[in-house]
């Protein structure tokens, strides 16, 4: 059971209950605090401002249009969906945090496609190799720490190249590792 705490100054649990359309329950804490668990909400709409000291949501939780928060903890883990990487040869879409791809045959990063004027991206590409040799990774406009933009993924293997661009520089920065 996954659990999402949005721990925000001011308490406010009234204003919560009330908006929400099915079940919820506020437990009570030790010194005086609380947690509202959030177990069925059907729609929440036309509210300035919702604030709690601890909101446990146990089932899907969606935002539609701009949500700003003071501070997220997560306690059970970030999940992230697996997208497809379209190679052998194309730019990198940097707003897809995950994606992989499956090849016998060399590979290029040609580019990189849907960067931020304002937010680091930072996805991460696995190509495995599902040739019985060695394969080669080549990404063009960057190099990692070891001064080359050409990698050998083994056989049987996977090679994991974490990306991140920070608009502010701007600058772009790679690593990569090899997983069997």
């Amino acid at each position: 059971m996954k659990k999402l705490l949005l721990p925000l100054s001011g308490l406010c649990l009234a204003l919560v209950i009330a908006v929400l359309t099915q079940g919820a329950v506020t437990y009570p804490g030790t010194g005086g605090s609380s947690t509202t668990v959030i177990t069925n909400v059907t729609i929440i709409t036309n509210v300035d401002q919702i604030i709690t000291t601890n909101l446990t949501v146990y089932q899907n939780f969606s935002v539609s249009g701009k949500a700003t928060l003071q501070q997220v903890i997560i306690t059970n883990g970030l999940l992230f969906l697996t997208n497809r990487w379209n190679g052998p040869s194309n730019s990198l879409p940097m707003y897809l945090q995950r994606q992989r791809y499956v090849t016998y045959t060399p590979v290029a990063i040609t580019g990189y496609t849907s960067l931020s004027n304002n937010m680091v991206e930072s996805p991460m590409l696995s190509i495995s190799n599902a040739a019985s040799t060695n394969i080669l990774a080549t990404v063009w406009g960057i190099t990692s720490g070891g001064f080359t933009n050409q990698y050998t993924i083994s056989n049987t293997s996977v090679g994991k190249f974490w990306f991140e661009y920070d608009p502010s520089g701007p600058e772009t920065n790679l690593v990569y590792r090899q997983m069997k």
